[in-house]
């Protein structure tokens, strides 16, 4: 029973700090009802800010980063202390919030030059904050976001790169960490957009027109450029001709090399790897010529269409043009 006791009377005074912190109600930064100015505090909320802060400290450098900054939040909850603000900021940056960090570094740096008025020492904390901001610049960037006027239902909810933004800063420009962001509104839109660092992007939610997107969501492509395709068809023809004429001499030279040695076309053993060359050979020609001729044809067949009808500016021509084995097609719709 004394070990007992001996063993409680250890374990008593580092547990009431902690029991101490955990029974305060954790509000979001800045919001709780009984925060107290960091240069009116009274002693009781001192010492509660300060055993949450402890806390906070001990699960930062033991990297429970998410206690650490619910315990940081809570200091800062009951004593607007700027270098509690500080640990938040340092928190959600070593979180990898980096956009939430800069936000929260900057509000430090204003809170802390205030502080400085009556307290010198926040000085250097405001020097501090101001600093790790500007590091992490490079890091973050702005996105703009239109369209939402017209394309929000009034109970729709904007969550940008894991974030909900309040409406009433819809129309403003957004800080988020550089790189690719999403960005869903009202749970059934979802869009990616790439944010460079120290920069800016812009992403629409403007409502498609009918026929922009097809059944699938993607865009229907850019307009068909005839006389582009007049090159590839033209090219693929060419090709396919220009292989024939070389896999149909090679298959020629074989035949008249075996036509002495293989009667009735019964070729010797000895020549059978040269019979089945040739064979090759042949049948690379045959399909050869055959897109040959399907390109040259495609090409023209292009070419009298642009100088018979040509498309009046501005109109979308939509085709595709498919090349196979052996064939060639174009299909389209104006």
């Amino acid at each position: 029973m004394l070990a007992l006791m001996r063993g409680l009377s250890r374990l008593l005074p580092q547990a009431f700090p902690v029991a101490l912190a955990l029974s305060f109600a954790v509000a979001p930064v800045g919001t709780a009802s009984a925060q107290a100015p960091v240069g009116s505090a009274s002693e009781d909320q001192k010492a509660q800010a300060s055993a949450a802060y402890k806390i906070g400290k001990t699960a930062f450098d033991e990297g429970r980063l998410d206690d650490a900054l619910t315990a940081f939040e809570s200091s800062y909850s009951i004593v607007a202390s700027p270098n509690a603000l500080l640990m938040v900021a340092t928190t959600q940056a070593a979180m990898g919030r980096k956009a939430e960090a800069y936000e929260t570094f900057e509000r430090v740096s204003k809170e802390a030059n205030a502080a400085a008025q009556d307290d010198p020492k926040y000085t250097r904390t405001a020097e501090t904050a101001w600093s790790k901001r500007e590091e992490l610049a490079s890091q973050v960037g702005k996105l703009r976001i239109e369209g939402l006027a017209t394309a929000a239902e009034p109970t729709d909810t904007l969550v940008v790169d894991g974030r909900e933004i309040p409406r009433d800063r819809w129309t403003q420009p957004i800080l988020v960490t550089a790189g690719q962001v999403e960005v869903v509104l009202g749970g059934r839109s979802q869009r990616q957009v790439e944010v460079p660092g120290g920069g800016e992007a812009t992403l629409s939610f403007a409502a498609t027109t009918p026929g922009e997107e097809d059944e699938g969501g993607g865009s229907s492509g850019p307009p068909f450029d005839r006389m582009l395709g007049v090159y590839v068809a033209g090219g693929v023809g060419a090709a396919g001709l220009l292989s024939f004429g070389i896999f149909g001499g090679l298959a020629l030279s074989k035949f008249n090399s075996l036509d002495e040695d293989c009667p009735g076309r019964v070729c010797p053993v000895a020549r059978q790897g040269d019979a089945d060359s040739g064979q090759t050979f042949q049948t690379v020609a045959n399909v050869s010529l055959v897109i040959g001729l399907v390109g040259v044809a495609a090409a023209g067949g292009l070419l009298t269409w642009e100088l018979l009808d040509p498309a009046p500016e501005g109109d979308a021509v939509t085709a595709r043009l498919s090349v196979g084995p052996g064939s060639i097609g174009l299909a389209g719709s104006f």
